[in-house]
């Protein structure tokens, strides 16, 4: 029995089956409301719950009540619920794709490079800074696309190995080109608004790299030059593992600034030291009129909201791309 989504001081109205989440039912209504990693961890798409009753995973929640997870919460009842924002989104966008392992190269010991090529004529179509799902086992797991949208008869996607991984370990341990991988395409609130001019920071841990290597290659593509200010954090230099590139685009392009941040860094370290998301705040310096993109672990996603939020950034300016070992 469908039970009604009630977006708080609209008209809107979403009907959710049973086995929904309210994520879910929005998307197949045609409103996305921002979401991260929809495993109800990053916090992204927390909102409020103003009548109703829904459960989030085996916890039953009454209304009122503030910081419910929209990506795990299911009606119980007809709702009515308060996102921090909402758009207009078209669900036919979203495509499930056959696709082909071409390569893979490792950028270093723990970190793939997976290229995946799909069917000839068909293309994945998806903005900077989204992510994809793979397909695996009944089970999914997402990565961001490293490459740029013109790029998209294929998708190049950054791996990190962890042990007992379902994926990035025990699939990656046995894959070989021409293998197939279902995937589902596009997912992710880490867009570039390409008409803003306004300064962008971008900060990222690990693997968060790929999105940020994507929107920057728009960019590029786009001869876009907005200001942009890339504070990339690891513990040891080695997590930095394209800083080759990132350099290049330090040099030659006037409107790019790169600061690495080590937590953990060596003798002689010439870059920021500490925490990736105190150093991005730091060179705030006041200046609020920006967009903040965070790319990377749940801590560092959710600990930069906090900084620049209680900076005076608004929450609207602040997007993200919380990344989940798997």
């Amino acid at each position: 029995m469908t039970k009604a989504v009630h977006i708080d001081a609209t008209d809107i109205v979403i009907d959710s089956e049973e086995s929904d989440t309210i994520l879910e039912a929005a998307e197949k209504s045609g409103y996305s409301i921002p979401y991260s990693c929809r495993k109800g961890v990053c916090s992204t798409c927390l909102g409020t719950l103003i009548k109703g009753e829904v459960q989030d995973r085996s916890i039953n929640i009454k209304a009122p009540a503030d910081s419910v997870y929209f990506c795990q919460a299911k009606p119980l009842t007809d709702v009515v619920i308060r996102p921090t924002d909402w758009t207009k989104y078209d669900p036919t966008s979203r495509k499930k794709l056959d696709a082909k392992i071409k390569k893979i190269n490792w950028l270093s010991t723990d970190i793939a490079e997976l290229v995946l090529r799909f069917p000839i004529g068909v293309r994945a179509i998806f903005n900077a800074g989204q992510y994809l799902n793979i397909i695996f086992d009944g089970q999914t797991r997402s990565y961001s696309m490293a490459n740029p949208p013109h790029k998209n008869a294929e998708a190049v996607l950054h791996v990190r190995k962890y042990e007992g991984g379902l994926f990035s370990d025990a699939f990656l341990a046995n894959a070989s080109p021409n293998e197939k991988i279902l995937v589902e395409v596009p997912f992710g609130d880490v867009q570039l608004t390409l008409d803003s001019h306004e300064p962008l920071i971008m900060l990222a841990t690990g693997t968060g790299f790929a999105p940020v290597k994507s929107i920057m290659e728009n960019l590029i593509h786009l001869n876009i030059k907005r200001p942009v200010h890339f504070f990339w954090g690891g513990r040891h230099e080695p997590d930095l593992y394209m800083s080759d590139l990132v350099k290049s685009w330090n040099e030659k392009l006037d409107w790019f600034t790169y600061t690495p941040v080590l937590s953990q860094p060596p003798e002689g370290w010439a870059g920021e030291t500490g925490w990736v998301q105190s150093a991005a705040l730091k060179h705030l310096k006041g200046h609020t009129q920006c967009s903040v993109y965070a790319c990377g672990s749940n801590k560092m996603v959710s600990d930069a909201r906090d900084l620049f939020i209680d900076a005076g950034l608004d929450i609207g300016d602040f997007h993200c791309d919380a990344f989940v070992p798997a």
